[in-house]
């Protein structure tokens, strides 16, 4: 499936006030484009829906080029004009279900309000349209790339790839915390899920969780997954080996504390900071779930000899 816009969403688009059909290209061409999936008979969708009209309004008074697209799970073509009618920005026509189900699948949408902002290309910028257009700064924030989790999941997964696309579209990516406001724990391979008492990071047999109420960077995600080649990318863009998390850890630390040896020589070699390794007993350590054989791996490594 391609991304442009017309491809995404078909050849025409309703506008609001009335249901004219505006083209598609015409109407969203070199605009960042905002995906609003929700529903009349959604209380949550109701409640939102003023908050992001106003940021609407906003955003186009200020002269930024954004156009939001409705995409309904209204029940009823009635139903869908009536909410439509309350919304300043277009709508797929209700009867386009087929492109719904597409955008639906495509955008991983699990519930309603979702919003999906996307850049002129139809490239994915934040699934977590909501979080960028509800800060107070979602006007100095447009487009919102700084507001990305892709890149926090690709240090976390190893996707070179995506890393190397989102430094080049936001290089300091590199100096940016994973964003405290997500109030959320990432499990690797699930997604931002929020947790009740959520673990620290577990070992290198476990699930790696970061803890968004101390955030930590792209580089502690990938040195804790062990992802070598995305280190490297993330060392040669400027990464600071020694910036600490919340907690006063450092990439280093982390990728000890889950045992990926690779990834803690190639830091040694670069000159990373290992005086933590000297404050703590591998017993301390284990009882914290860090791994104590990679601890006294890394004493011996720096041990004079």
């Amino acid at each position: 499936m391609s991304n442009t816009p017309v491809s995404l969403l078909g050849d025409t688009l309703l506008q609001p006030g009335g249901g004219a059909t505006v083209s598609t290209s015409e109407a969203l061409g070199n605009k960042t484009i905002g995906l609003y999936f929700s529903a009349h008979w959604c209380p949550p969708c109701r409640k939102f829906t003023p908050l992001l009209a106003e940021r609407y309004n906003n955003l186009k008074e200020a002269g930024k080029p954004f156009e939001i697209v409705f995409v309904s799970s209204d029940r009823s073509r009635d139903a869908f004009e009536k909410y439509h009618s309350m919304m300043p920005w277009l709508a797929l026509p209700f009867h386009n279900q087929d492109k719904k189900e597409e955008l639906s699948a495509r955008y991983k949408v699990s519930g309603i309000p979702t919003l999906v902002i996307l850049d002129s290309d139809g490239e994915l910028i934040t699934d977590n349209g909501r979080m960028a257009v509800s800060n107070e700064s979602c006007i100095e924030d447009f487009p919102w790339i700084s507001s990305n989790s892709i890149f926090f999941d690709s240090c976390l997964s190893g996707n070179t790839s995506e890393v190397k696309r989102w430094l080049g579209k936001s290089p300091d990516f590199v100096t940016r915390k994973a964003p405290q406001e997500w109030h959320a724990n990432h499990v690797l391979g699930e997604g931002w899920q929020p947790l009740v008492n959520p673990p620290r990071v577990m070992n290198a047999a476990g699930t790696v969780y970061l803890m968004a109420n101390h955030p930590a960077y792209g580089l502690h995600l990938a040195a804790a997954n062990g992802h070598t080649d995305v280190v490297r990318i993330l060392l040669a863009a400027g990464s600071d080996m020694e910036v600490e998390d919340g907690d006063g850890d450092t990439p280093l630390a982390w990728a000890t504390y889950c045992g990926r040896r690779e990834t803690m020589d190639l830091l040694l070699a670069a000159g990373a900071n290992h005086g933590f390794a000297n404050s703590i007993s591998r017993d301390q350590y284990e009882v914290l779930k860090g791994d104590g054989a990679s601890l006294e791996y890394l004493k011996q490594k720096i041990s004079p000899h």
